[in-house]
């Protein structure tokens, strides 16, 4: 039994004032573990022993046997009964709560493992007038941690990725590190203020409907601890890899031990509790769902022509050949429009690199990666220090702050003729509006598979269309495409099987 304003031992103390800071205290204040305090008469000392709830005395007042005074639990002086140590009087307690006697990380760990096996009794250890606030910022950082733990080895590796390509001359490794780090500041400021707005709406529509389907035993804030402390069994989704990608199944753990929180926090049935705690998540997964669906529904429903700014007098916009079936070859034909469409949008001038035509814009990866080649094996290399696969993993702010990197990197030096994109050579650079007969992407399997089936190469001109070239005439057709590129004063391109970067 310490102060609990000061943590001074108050054993064998008659007076009812703290020794150290002055501060009153009453024995009924505290909990103990049944039979493990001496609860001493005193006048006369007669030990009684508490056995009633939180280890207290029962009754709380009688008269002495011994002295026959009449005496009340808080009057009587109290020590740790024969044979036990301090530490075993002190009765279950909230972890978190508890922190500044067991230390942050152990209560940290001990709300945690409480949420996920106990989640009923550690709401019972929960006070009712324990601060929201406290909750809150608990719950908010405990998720803070799980999803940086979760994506930590794909940071680690972008992080590697981007060190090795400056270390190896790509240059502006530091800065892109730095970046890096800078958006992921900001990347995380924003997913706390996401997670604060989540829990706070859903413990007010969990309340709410707690108000509507009946009475409650606390108010809002009894929910709050409910919700925000049961955040612990989200822990799995701290698993390295697997937890971010399975987090809407890892996290029915968190859902199940709110809900019994729930029902043991406001005293209310089973039925209760689980349409409280489960509608308002499923609520706000539905409607985030619904935005994703509709935003990917009216970016991929815009057409090239539809979305095309009007051209300056005198200059031809160009269209998709209305002769080319729209299924012909869907995958180059989608890059080749977005190239076009991203110049407009950007006042004539060409993504410094393209993977910026997947930051904000309806293509990703996977569609610079021919599936059908035969090589299931393959693995795209790294391209400014990470993966495609791993760029679309990184927040939005950091996939710029890379492609505004690569433009800082070749400013002052010449602009490159080609680089490469998965199984993808991308020619763009230089070319102008009006040179409809320019190639700006072809199709060529990536020099690092180890197999693939022979296809025709597949190039898509600035007019917008997409032309086949079977393997044999592929030679002669570069060659006539670089004496049309020298007409335009760009340089010559090489065979896109020599671009591998």
């Amino acid at each position: 039994m310490h102060c609990k304003s000061c943590a001074y031992p108050l054993w064998n103390i008659t007076a009812r004032l703290c020794p150290e800071c002055g501060v009153a205290f009453k024995p009924s204040e505290f909990e103990f573990t049944l039979n493990s305090v001496q609860f001493c008469c005193p006048s006369c000392r007669q030990p009684y022993y508490g056995v009633g709830e939180k280890g207290h005395l029962v009754p709380v007042e009688f008269d002495c046997v011994s002295c026959h005074t009449h005496i009340h639990m808080d009057d009587m002086v109290l020590l740790p009964t024969q044979g036990v140590t301090e530490q075993q009087t002190v009765a279950d307690s909230m972890p978190w709560l508890n922190r500044r006697k067991v230390g942050r990380f152990k209560a940290w760990m001990g709300t945690i493992g409480r949420a996920m096996v106990s989640p009923g009794r550690l709401i019972q250890l929960t006070p009712e007038e324990a601060s929201v606030g406290e909750a809150l910022r608990y719950s908010v950082a405990s998720n803070l941690i799980f999803m940086v733990c979760g994506l930590s080895f794909v940071g680690c590796m972008s992080f590697m990725g981007m060190g090795v390509v400056g270390a190896m001359g790509g240059g502006g490794g530091a800065g892109r590190v730095a970046a890096v780090l800078f958006s992921l500041v900001f990347s995380l400021l924003g997913l706390g203020v996401g997670f604060t707005v989540f829990i706070g709406l859903w413990a007010l529509g969990a309340h709410g409907l707690l108000r509507i389907t009946g009475p409650t035993a606390g108010p809002l804030g009894r929910t709050m601890h409910a919700i925000c402390y049961s955040s612990g069994a989200n822990v799995l989704t701290a698993i390295p890899c697997i937890g971010p990608y399975f987090s809407w199944a890892l996290g029915v753990w968190w859902l199940v031990s709110a809900i019994l929180m729930i029902k043991d926090g406001q005293k209310v049935s089973g039925g209760r509790a689980t349409l409280a705690g489960l509608l308002p998540p499923l609520a706000m997964a539905g409607l985030a769902i619904g935005g994703f669906v509709l935003a990917m529904t009216v970016g991929t429903s815009r057409t090239f022509t539809t979305t095309m700014p009007v051209a300056p007098p005198g200059l031809v916009v160009p269209g998709i050949d209305p002769s080319l079936p729209s299924d012909a070859y869907p995958q180059a034909q989608e890059i080749t429009s977005a190239l076009i469409e991203y110049e407009y949008q950007h006042d004539g001038k060409y993504p410094p690199h393209a993977l910026a035509l997947v930051t904000g814009n309806p293509l990703t990866p996977a569609d610079v990666i021919l599936e059908t080649l035969g090589d299931p094996g393959f693995t795209t290399p790294p391209i400014l220090g990470v993966t495609p696969e791993q760029f679309t993993l990184l927040p939005e702010p950091t996939q710029r702050a890379l492609i505004e990197q690569v433009e800082q990197d070749w400013g002052g030096l010449p602009e490159p003729v080609a680089h490469r994109v998965g199984d993808y050579v991308f020619t763009y650079h230089g070319v102008p509006a009006d040179a409809g007969e320019l190639w700006i992407v072809i199709q060529s399997p990536s020099p690092a598979r180890k197999q693939y089936i022979i296809t025709p190469f597949l190039v898509g001109l600035r007019d917008g269309t997409v032309n086949p070239i079977p393997v044999a005439d592929f030679e002669s057709s570069l060659a006539l495409q670089n004496e049309l590129r020298a007409e335009r004063g760009l340089r010559p391109l090489r065979h896109p099987g020599d671009v591998v970067e």
